[in-house]
Order: C-alpha cells, then structure tokens, then sequence
C-alpha cells in the first residue's frame, strides 16, 4: 500500500477548516431524498472504480477531443497504474483507444498488455462507442458492439473481452439493447440514467441491483442489473471530488506532513467515508460499487490518483472503526460482480417485471431527470427520438448502404475491395451510434462535422457496393458520381448541383424549380444547400423570373437574416437566403413552388413566416433560440388576428445553455411562455387571451406519391390558463391542410394538475381510441406514456404504436425511424402490440433473429419486414438490402416485362438454416438459394439459377439504392413477399453476421 507521506500533496488553511466544520452530508439519491436504513452490522466492503467517461463526439468532434483531452488520459493512467500497484482502471470507448493504441509506442503497448493481463486494467462495455439505445437501431447498435470486441479480440485475445455492460450516459436503457447485451455474452450490465422516480422507488424497495429479464418464455435470457445510486460522476450528484478538491488541497505542499494536515486528510476520508455508506442504500448485501470519474477525467491521472489514494489508504486502516465499519480498494467492475456472486445467491434479487417485484416496468424509456439545484426545469428527455431528423435520416441512409456494401462484398468471390475501406465506413456507421451523435445533442459545429463524415463514409460504402455488384455480375462498374448526402434534409443519393459557374448555377437551381411547378413537387433542400455551400455567413441573391415568381415560397427559419418571402406582383423581384439557416436542422426548409391561381399551395394568410430571435436578457442570455411567428386568423371569420397577445410562436432547435454546456435536452425557463416540449419543435403559446386557431402551413415532401405535395397543418388549442393543451397535426393531399380526413394524434402533458387526452378523427379508424393520463408534478408517470402518438394518413398507413415518443415533423427521416424504432422494440412493451396477425404478439423478440428490411419506405405496411421469428435457432441477422437496378438488355425475361417482379423469402420445411429467396417473373422456379453452414468452414454456399444469371450486356446504375415503391403481396409468420413495379428488379441479399465472444 502506497504511504500517506509519499503521495500526499496538502495546503492547509484557516478558511479549510472553516468550510469543513459547515459541510453537511445529505443522502440524496438524484436529488431525491431518501432515510437511510440501519447500518449493515456487517463491514462495507467498498469497491471505487475508476473510470473516465469520454464523448466520442459533443462539445468536440472525435479527432478534436482525442488531441485535446482523450490522449493524455491513457497517456497518464498508465504511468500511474505502472508506479502503484494498488491502482486499476476501467476502459469503455474502444474507438478512443484504438486511436491511443495506433500511436503508443511500442514500450506503452508492452506495458498495457501486462497490466491488462493482470486485470488492473479492464474493458467494461467494449463498443467502439457507449450507444444511444433509444434512436440507434439494433443492427447498428449490434453493428458497433461487435466492432469494439472484434477488435478487442483480435488484439488482445477473447480473455480481454468485456462481461460486464457499461451504459452510463445514454438517455434511458431499453429492454431491446440489453436483450442482445446478454445475447452478446454480458453477465452484467450497469446503468445510470432511468426515470428519476422510478430510482427513487428502487432505492427504497432496497432493488437497485436485479435480474432484468426480457421474456417469460425465456428465464434464461437476463442479465444481472446494477443501478448506479445517483449518477456516474464521483460523489452525490458529481460533487463530492470538487468539493474535496476545493477544501482539503491547494499548490503542492512539501513531503513533510503536519499533525495538521493528517487531521485534514482524516477529515476529507470521513466525509469520503458517508457518501460511499451512502451507496449501500437500495442494495440487499454489503458489497458497495462507488465510481470515481467524470466525463473526460484523469488527464492527469497521478495527480488525481493522489489526491484520491490518502483517502482510501486511511479509511482501509481505520474503516473498521466507523460506523458503518468499511474496507475501500480500488477495483475494476468485474471484481465487483464476482464479490456479489460469491457472497449473495441469485434468489435474493428481483426480477425486473415480474408481479411480485417493486415495479413491473420492463423499460426505462422515456428517461426523466429532476434537475437537483431547481424542480423548475421538466424533466422529460424524449425530443432527442426526432429532433435532427434529416442527420437521423442520413445516418440510416448511409448505414444502409454499409449493409448493402458488406453483404454483396460476403457474396463476392474476388473481394475487389480493401478491408482498410470498409473498416473506414464501418467506423463512421459506429460513430454515429455514438449517444450524442444520432440523438442530435452536440454542438451545431460538432453535427456539421458528422455530417462531412457521414458524405465520406457513405461515398465509400457506394464505392464498395458497386465494385463488388459489377465483379458479381462480371461487368465494370459504371459508376459516374459519388453519393451525396444533402447537408441538411433531402435525399440520400440523390442528385446534388455541382456546378462550375455561378451562372449555370443559378440556371440549372430555376430549372429545377420549373420542372418542380409542373409536377407540384418540392424542390429539395440538396438543391438549395448547392447555392449556399462555402457561402456561410453571406446573403445570396437570386433573380427570379418573372413565371415562377407568384409562386416561390420560402419555408424555413434563419438565425440572422430575414427571409422574404417572394410578393405575388408580376415583376421581377429577388429572394434573399440567410446562408446561416442551412446550419439549422429544420426538417421544412426549402423552396416551394406550385399550385394555381384557382388552387394555391397556401392559404394568403399564413404565407408569411416572419423570422425573429426569442427575447433575451443579459442575465439569462437565450442563444441559438429563433421562432416563426405564425400569422393567426379567425376560424369563425377566416380574418387575420391584428392583436400582438393572440400570437403562437415555433421555437425550432431551441435550447438554453447552462453553465456553457449545450443542454438541448431541456426547454428554455420558466421566463418564456408555458411550453408544449418536444426538441424538434417546441411550440409556445402566450399567457394572454385565449388563442382561438393559430396555424403553420408546411408542404413537405410526400412520400406516398411524389406528384401530390404533402400539406402539414398545425392546430394549437389552449385555454387561456394553460391547464390543458392540445396539439394536432393533420395530414392531408387536398389544398385545405386543415382537413378531417386523416391526422395524427398527440398527447402531451402542461405543467399543471390536469388531466389531457388524445383524440383522433381518421376515418379508416386507424389511429385508434381515447387515451388519458394524467401528469402530477410530485408523481411523473414511469415507463413509455409520454407522450403517445400514433400516426396515420389518407392511403390507411399505420406507422406507429401507442408507446412511442411524439414528433412534431414528418420529416422523411423521421418516419425510417419510427420504422425502425417499431421494429426494433416491437412486444418489448407493456401491452403488446395492435397489428391483427402480429407474430410477435407479447413477445420480445431480438433483433439478432429478425429480417431486416433497410430503410424500408414509409409507405410499407408494417408487416412487410415481418421475420423468420420461431426458425431461426442461431444468434445471426439476416439483413435484407434492396437495390434498384437499371437493366438495359435482359434477354431471357419475356417482352414485356411481367406485370410484377415478385421476391420471396421464406424456409424450406423441416431445414430451417435453409433461406430461399425467390425472385419471380413468369418463371416460379427461379430462385437463388443460400445455405448457412458452419462458421468455420464456409460462410456462405451460394447457388444463382434461372434467368436472372443468364443476363448479358447489363448496366447498373445503384445512385437511388434506398428508394423503391415496392408493396407487400403477403406474409405470414416465416414468410414474407414483395411486389415491385414492372421492369424495374430488386436485388435481395442475405448476409450473416455473428457476435463474437
């Protein structure tokens, strides 16, 4: 054990001990109060974990916070553990250490090895980034889980590999990412961040620590849970090591210890001392695990080892002395689980979600903080599902492609493609898992930097795809272009302006726009980000001409400039762009044109959107807060409203920050009007007189029939108290948004005591029946009813369940997810699910055994991604990648091409390792087969018949890989069919994947 006299550094003070006499231990759990329990007889056995948590991305990009703060960090630890003995750590980002671990020298890399081996350094977690578990999808979740182990595998062996699971800071645990976590080889897992309530009535049921199983039909399938008492930053609520920093420690003093400064650090060790006995509440044995480590901490690790390591020295040799008796050692996470395994049987802990458990909840979705300095400020944390929904939207874009890419890439035999590219894509898919990546919670700087990345690894996917499909068919690649992923909104892979004068810039942007009136389509938003790239900051003038200039809107906000809207004179007049708007994630802008003199696209009223900054003061500065003052009019007269009180505002990517960290999880204070959250859109409404109809009209992209714009409609009913607040969205193909034909329906809670509803009037009566719950500010509702959304439109879609979070736009992106997010937690929730012949039914069935359909288009029933649920007996993924494909000249299928091409995917009876996909012109034997056989041997054995492989001269053209209008035929429990247009083929690939450990 290292001596007191050679580590302690001590500056001692009269004002020291001033401070120290008033310092007051509170036990707090999460800012909730709690009594503590009579102190275990036994002696605490403490285990202090040291770890660091560190952002793949946030405030910094990557390669920013891995020069600035993430490189010293395992620079300095392993100095420290090499110069004491007693010293561990805990590791979790493994794309931060692999990066640390290319450039060690070979004498660090030596040494890590033999601290690793001797368990003094631990992998916890291990993916090469700590996942969001609630916007990131499971393959993608899967896809970075199995990345960090691989790599961990292969560079250190499968003794290296993690057992325990580490989720500290992602928003909420759901039971899909633990169900694969334990599928994946996890023995435990440790969580942080669940509803504040919910661990609040944990900590008194004495049920921080419990089995949390997935389903009853498999007792098997669990994982052993611990919650963390507060949070994951050292001491109640992240403040105890400041404090003992602040207090007990100043300049480095000299060796020599006064009887002063020993009277200090025994001070220090005894506070230290309460707030670990502390960590013993909610827990059923003796065994205390205490983190010591906050975000991006241990840059200097000797210096806060040795702050640290007095502390623990004393109360090891005097712990038994005080009540409660302790014993402290630093350790890493598995040591901890192995102590609780060997003195507690597993009977004695719960099980999540059984009847005779504290709660029967089995998903801490939505997450709920109760800030601990003011209740002020809500606490719910569910926007982030949809707020950036074009950067979520092109995410999934490029993953999709990186699915493609790695399957064909399995399939072919020459491999034309290097390992080192589609490594480079697979990272960047990875860190877009990243729990501030695809949620959208860093900076606007950091989420343009993502996006850059994203273009990159998108480009090489492609790249990838297309070589290996031309080696495949036996044709050279004719590829032209590379991808492009509009900077922010439009579609992925679609054509991107590049022109090389400014001139022919402009002429091909209004050509657009004139083919764009003649089909009434919106012009997309790569279009318009083509005239604003390397323009920031600037104004760009367009002369519109004089025939499209009645019918030019702009739809959208900025953050210095106004944009004006084009006047309906028949002169020639100029549209001005902020350039700083195309910073912004805001899913509506863009340039509109269409509709006729007899048939506008907007209402004259509400075609101003008047762009303004929030109030602000010089005490509580409001930055990055823009609004779109809607234009309200009478729903009795149809008249414009002239007073300024009967204003509703849009608030679009608003968010406060607080002590400078970008907390755009929150809405702004109480100073601003009463609030209706939602972190795509948060919608104000003022205190004044009661707003009778207040709308924004929005034509967005339809994308169930491209000819026919999409209109969004906003409807805010309030009372003039703001008791209760309803906000519905209509959805609607005629020129009045404001339409009874279909809608969604939205439930979201005002701040007071009231109860609010959810209403629906679809016709096709898909979005279902009443719902009430009721909000208490004491009482916040647990599990999954905030808030509930369904959705539905006038082709009798049904895109959502009842348990899932609200969204404010209808962003193309937005709906993959709610697709994915569907699929991915379907009967993983109370209740069940809604659709007739779900297979799935009170079942929650891994994603490791479902067919996944990528980016499936939002016009897709539900059912068309339906899985092999009961035949799949392997831990495999079969992902099924569709692709569109020009054929030139296809010889051996009839002319004219049959009415459709049908693919079907299905089992072979009484083999169910054995997929057929079935691709159907007028021949039903045509059909690719393949077998999955042993790992080691061979992956795939692959057999190509019929006509398809018959055809010579073809030309592929894969630029719009994720777009299809294909239908589903039909489907049951093991089978599932396509319909696609005529004369246009789909390529279906199996690929299979395997979690190692």
């Amino acid at each position: 054990m290292m001596s007191m006299s050679s580590s302690l550094s001590i500056s001692a003070n009269g004002a020291n001990l001033l401070l120290i006499s008033f310092l007051i231990i509170i036990i707090t759990t999460n800012g909730h109060r709690v009594n503590p329990s009579s102190p275990p007889k036994k002696p605490l056995n403490v285990f202090l974990i040291p770890h660091t948590h560190a952002d793949l991305c946030w405030k910094q990009t990557m390669s920013s916070y891995f020069t600035t703060e993430v490189k010293s960090i395992y620079d300095t630890t392993l100095r420290a553990l090499e110069d004491d003995s007693n010293l561990k750590f805990n590791i979790a980002e493994v794309g931060f250490f692999k990066m640390w671990w290319e450039q060690a020298e070979a004498e660090q890399r030596d040494s890590f090895r033999s601290l690793l081996s001797s368990r003094r350094f631990e992998f916890v977690g291990g993916g090469y980034s700590q996942p969001d578990e609630a916007a990131t999808d499971g393959s993608a979740l899967i896809k970075t889980m199995t990345a960090g182990h691989l790599w961990i595998n292969s560079t250190f062996g499968p003794s290296s590999l993690p057992s325990v699971s580490w989720s500290l800071d992602p928003f909420g645990q759901t039971p899909t990412a633990m169900s694969l976590f334990s599928q994946m080889g996890f023995t435990d897992a440790v969580i942080d961040r669940i509803p504040y309530s919910t661990k609040s009535f944990l900590t008194e049921a004495t049920s921080l620590e419990f089995f949390w199983q997935f389903r009853d039909s498999s007792p098997s399938e669990k994982i052993f849970t611990h919650v963390l008492h507060s949070y994951y930053h050292f001491g109640r609520n992240g403040r105890l090591e400041p404090d003992i920093d602040r207090l007990y420690w100043g300049p480095q003093a000299s060796d020599h210890v006064s009887s002063f400064e020993i009277n200090s650090v025994q001070r220090a060790a005894k506070a230290l001392h309460e707030q670990m006995a502390e960590q013993s509440i909610g827990q059923r044995h003796n065994n205390v695990m205490v983190l010591f480590g906050k975000d991006f901490s241990f840059q200097n690790a000797t210096d806060e080892f040795g702050k640290m390591t007095p502390l623990v020295n004393w109360i090891q040799e005097n712990g038994l002395e005080l009540d409660p008796p302790m014993r402290v050692k630093y350790a890493t996470a598995s040591e901890y689980f192995e102590a609780v395994r060997e003195e507690t049987d597993d009977e004695v802990f719960p099980v999540l979600g059984q009847e005779n458990t504290p709660t029967t909840t089995k998903s801490f979705i939505p997450y709920i903080f109760s800030d601990f300095i003011s209740s002020k400020i809500f606490g719910y944390w569910s926007g982030f599902f949809f707020s950036r929904p074009s950067l979520k939207e092109n995410a999934r874009a490029a993953d999709a492609l990186l699915n493609a890419a790695e399957a064909f890439s399995a399939f072919s035999p020459t491999r034309p493609t290097s390992e080192n590219e589609l490594q480079h894509a697979t990272e960047v898919s990875n860190l877009m898992t990243h729990h501030d990546a695809l949620p959208g919670t860093s900076l606007t700087a950091v989420t343009d930097d993502l996006y850059s990345t994203l273009r990159e690894g998108a480009s090489i996917a492609q790249q990838i795809l297309e070589k290996t499909v031309a080696s495949l068919l036996g044709v050279p690649s004719t590829r032209k272009s590379s991808p492009a992923l509009a900077r922010h909104g439009g579609e992925f892979g679609g054509e991107v302006l590049d022109a090389h004068s400014e001139d022919e810039e402009r002429a091909n942007f209004w050509k657009a726009l004139r083919d764009a009136d003649s089909s009434g389509q919106i012009v997309p938003l790569a279009l318009v980000n083509s005239l604003l790239r390397e323009r920031e900051g600037e104004i760009v003038e367009l002369d519109i001409p004089i025939d499209l200039a009645e019918r030019v809107f702009v739809v959208g906000v900025g953050k210095d400039e106004q944009q004006v809207v084009v006047s309906s004179d028949n002169e020639e007049c100029t549209l001005y762009i902020s350039t700083s708007a195309a910073a912004l994630s805001i899913s509506s802008l863009g340039i509109q044109v269409g509709g006729t003199d007899n048939a506008p696209i907007f209402h004259e009223e509400t075609i101003l959107h008047n762009i303004q900054q929030l109030p602000s003061t010089a005490a509580d500065p409001c930055e990055n807060t823009f609004a779109v003052e809607i234009l309200n009019f009478s729903e009795a007269t149809g008249e414009l409203c002239s007073a300024a009180d009967n204003t509703a505002s849009v608030s679009y990517g608003a968010y406060r920050p607080i002590r400078d960290d970008p907390w755009i999880f929150r809405p702004v204070e109480k100073s601003e009007p009463s609030r209706i959250f939602s972190r795509t859109a948060t919608h104000y409404v003022n205190d004044g007189p009661l707003v009778n109809y207040a709308r924004q009209d929005l034509v967005l992209q339809n994308e169930v029939d491209d000819a026919t714009p999409m209109h969004l409609g906003s409807k805010l009913l309030v009372t003039k108290n703001s008791a209760s607040i309803y906000l519905t969205h209509t959805i609607g193909s005629d020129s009045n948004p404001i339409s009874e034909e279909s809608e969604i329906a939205v439930e979201l809670y005002s701040e007071s005591n009231e109860s609010t509803s959810s209403f629906h009037a679809d016709t096709n009566g898909n979005v279902g029946g009443l719902q009430k719950r009721t909000y208490n500010n004491e009482t916040p509702l647990p599990g999954n009813f905030f808030p509930i959304v369904r959705l539905a439109s006038t082709d009798n879609q049904v895109v959502m369940t009842t348990h899932t979070h609200a969204i404010s736009s209808l962003k193309p992106g937005a709906l993959t997810l709610m697709l994915h997010r569907r699929l991915s937690n379907g009967g993983m929730f109370e209740g069940g699910l809604d659709f007739a012949k779900d297979p799935m039914q009170d079942k929650a069935v891994s994603i490791s055994k479902m067919i996944w359909l990528t980016s499936p288009p939002p016009e897709h029933n539900m059912q068309d991604a339906w899985v092999l649920q009961e035949a799949l007996e392997e831990p495999i993924i079969v992902l099924v990648a569709q692709s569109q494909s020009s054929i030139s000249s296809v010889s051996a299928v009839s002319t004219p091409p049959p009415a459709s091409l049908r693919a079907e995917i299905t089992t072979l009876p009484g083999n169910p390792k054995k997929i057929v996909l079935r691709l159907s012109h007028s021949d039903p034997d045509n059909e690719t087969e393949v077998q999955y056989d042993d790992w080691a041997t061979s992956l795939f054995n692959t057999t190509i018949t019929g006509p398809v492989a018959s055809v010579e001269e073809r030309s592929l053209s894969l630029m719009h890989i994720l777009h299809t209008s294909s239908q589903v035929c039909g489907f049951d429990s093991k089978t599932m069919s396509l319909c696609v247009e005529p004369g246009k083929i789909r390529t279906l690939v199996v690929s299979f994947s395997q979690i190692i450990k």
